[in-house]
């Protein structure tokens, strides 16, 4: 499944027939309401497998919907002048064009979704900056929390902080250095890791905001 705010990347296998050792190039020309695709991909001569990208919006349609992916030739005919495979000749441009079989995506709420008040930091000091976490579909294991937007002078310090089902807050400890602007920090993200059969799947939740206020003088 996708979820909502997330982001996958699905493996694309390729069955070659016995000397046919040309480029190809691979995209996906279909894919749900609010879903973004990663763009076309040339794979080289001598590979087999690519990646293909989904990253669903927060608003993408939830449900069921049909996927697939095309895989062409860079050259005319495959690359051979003698050939007698017949390419996209009512384009003129005599490539030739293989699809995949139609697969079903599946849009899902995401697992959980992040919120946090506005808080403050001074230049030279910490933060334990604090997102509360709302549950909304139940995951096993452990998912990482990474803050994502942060400016110059603003870094994450630590290890990153874990979350799992039946966490109501998760708090990221910041530091503000001298080079920090002053002023307010606004849309700050999370990037939430989780580890769903094997594969990662990145959450992006979240929309935080924080001012940086002068150092304090001594």
């Amino acid at each position: 499944p996708l979820m909502r705010g997330s982001e996958i990347t699905i493996p694309v296998l390729i069955t070659r027939q016995p000397g046919f050792e040309e480029p190809l190039e691979m995209q996906c020309e279909f894919v749900p309401p609010g879903v973004g695709v990663s763009p076309a991909e040339v794979i080289p001569a001598d590979q087999s497998v690519a990646n293909l990208t989904l990253s669903a919006a927060s608003s993408a349609k939830l449900g069921s919907s049909p996927l697939y992916v095309i895989a062409s030739t860079t050259q005319a005919r495959g690359g051979k002048v003698d050939s007698s495979v017949k390419g996209d000749t009512s384009l003129g441009s005599e490539r030739v064009r293989v699809s995949s079989e139609v697969v079903n995506i599946e849009v899902v709420e995401p697992y959980v979704a992040l919120a946090s008040e506005p808080q403050s930091v001074r230049r030279g000091t910490k933060i334990a900056y604090r997102w509360s976490v709302k549950q909304m579909r139940p995951f096993e294991g452990q998912a990482r929390v990474k803050m994502i937007g942060l400016p110059v002078g603003l870094t994450a310090v630590g290890p990153d902080p874990t979350i799992d089902r039946n966490a109501a807050e998760v708090a990221v400890e910041l530091e503000a250095t001298d080079d920090a602007l002053l002023g307010l920090v606004s849309d700050l993200k999370c990037d939430v890791q989780f580890a769903v059969n094997g594969e990662e799947i990145h959450l992006r939740t979240g929309s935080g905001k924080l001012r940086i206020d002068p150092r304090l003088e001594q």
